[in-house]
């Protein structure tokens, strides 16, 4: 084994779970204000009886609490605004336990794979008041689909429950499907690939880091502009508003959308 993977043994069950980690996908809300992800990730159970691979779907659909921060914004105190901003409602049930998980890897024949359900619930942090609802499945696979995950090309991926379907490019599930296989069944497998991948990462990061340190710098400037300059007593009122909107808002926004598009063109 090896960092790719986590593994938890059970002495008591005799049961030994291997996991990846996590890959999620931002679904396209099936309604406004929704915000809806799948987390993906690949799990081996291992007992005296079963010998069982399978893709674990952890869905998540939360919808933002506009009426809460209009009151908080109109009645409530500074912290009240910034409670309610990150405070959430419930979103909408998708029953993924009624619906199926399907691939099609490398324009073959679709591969259909059913619902078997862990766990739903409506979860709650009480500390901001951010609520979900949150399903759990597992699909059931073997090792020569996952090998042909770690091998294609292309992935296409359709997530499915009785009320509301995605359909999605599932090619990052490449890089993850072969660093499970690396950690669980061959460590000399996709060595080169994975230190590519991480390689990619890293510039990433690194590229992510210095947007979010010219947002920052911008936003202090722009917040030390505002405090420490009488705007009606300034010679050039006009000329301090455009500095502070551009301070503020616009290259805080040029620079995450620069730092979006330097990171997407790294392959």
């Amino acid at each position: 084994m090896n960092n790719y993977v986590i593994v938890r043994h059970d002495s008591f069950d005799e049961k030994t779970t291997t996991e990846s980690t996590g890959l999620i996908y931002n679904l396209e809300a099936r309604r406004l204000a929704l915000t809806e992800t799948a987390t993906f990730n690949f799990r081996h159970v291992s007992t005296p009886k079963i010998d069982t691979l399978v893709i674990d779907v952890h869905f998540k659909s939360v919808e933002q609490n506009v009426s809460g921060q209009r009151i908080a914004s109109k009645y409530g105190s500074m912290w009240d605004v910034v409670k309610e901003s990150v405070a959430t409602n419930p979103g909408d049930w998708v029953f993924l336990r009624d619906g199926e998980l399907s691939m099609i890897i490398d324009d073959d024949k679709p591969i259909h794979l059913e619902a078997h359900e862990s766990d739903s619930d409506v979860t709650n942090q009480a500390y901001i008041n951010a609520m979900a609802c949150e399903e759990l499945c597992f699909y059931v696979i073997d090792k020569d689909i996952l090998k042909r995950m770690c091998d294609a090309t292309t992935i296409k991926i359709k997530l499915s429950g009785s009320k509301g379907s995605w359909a999605f490019d599932g090619l990052d599930l490449k890089t993850l499907a072969q660093k499970f296989y690396n950690g669980f069944y061959d460590e000399t497998m996709y060595v080169k690939e994975l230190e590519h991948h991480q390689d990619i990462e890293q510039k990433k990061n690194s590229i992510h880091i210095k947007g979010c340190f010219v947002e920052i710098v911008s936003v202090a400037l722009a917040l030390w502009l505002i405090c420490s300059v009488d705007i009606y007593k300034t010679e050039y009122p006009g000329f301090v508003r455009a500095l502070g909107i551009l301070l503020l808002f616009i290259i805080p926004a040029a620079a995450a959308i620069i730092s979006k598009k330097k990171r997407n063109e790294l392959k």
